[in-house]
């Protein structure tokens, strides 16, 4: 099957997607008052991702997170093996999802070279870290699998910020 990223941004969040990202929310140990909001256009993102305000607390998590995968990983295979599988993970699909990331930005009427880079981007790194949880031996129910889910389903999840995790 092949994924549908970003053929979703911009729709609204059904309640089956709530339902999905309030468990890769629960996956992730995110404060449990953090609220689930989508966004409706391309414009919105800009400004939210161009924000100085973002709560780094996540972002820490997340690369605490993606640094014990590496370390679980690399007691599996050899450092350079692992190398090679995620850069061959992520390289298989940068251009489709740069090119996704393009028409989906196109048919709202967005052109902003790098918010399609940013979202292009974003997928990337959702690819790499589901695919080092794999690599390290975490299940189907691992925040980072879960991401990635959520973005080959044909969304961009954002984050947190200011107390409501983001999803376009």
């Amino acid at each position: 099957m092949t994924a549908a990223w970003f053929s979703c941004v911009g729709t609204p969040l059904a309640h089956r997607e709530r339902d999905e990202i309030a468990g890769l929310l629960q996956a992730a140990a995110e404060p449990p008052r953090v609220g689930i909001r989508g966004l409706a256009h391309w414009h919105e993102v800009g400004a939210v991702i161009r924000a100085a305000d973002w709560d780094d607390a996540g972002w820490e998590r997340e690369d605490e997170e993606r640094q014990r995968l590496w370390h679980a990983a690399s007691e599996r295979i050899d450092e350079d093996a692992l190398l090679r599988q995620l850069t061959a993970a992520t390289g298989a699909l940068a251009g489709a999802l740069h090119d996704a990331a393009a028409m989906a930005a196109a048919r709202e009427g967005c052109a902003d070279a790098g918010l399609i880079r940013a979202a292009a981007e974003a997928a990337l790194l959702a690819v790499h870290q589901s695919e080092l949880a794999g690599i390290a031996g975490e299940g189907a129910g691992h925040f980072f699998v879960l991401r990635r889910a959520l973005f080959g389903r044909g969304r961009w999840p954002l984050g947190t910020y200011r107390g409501q995790y983001l999803v376009f």
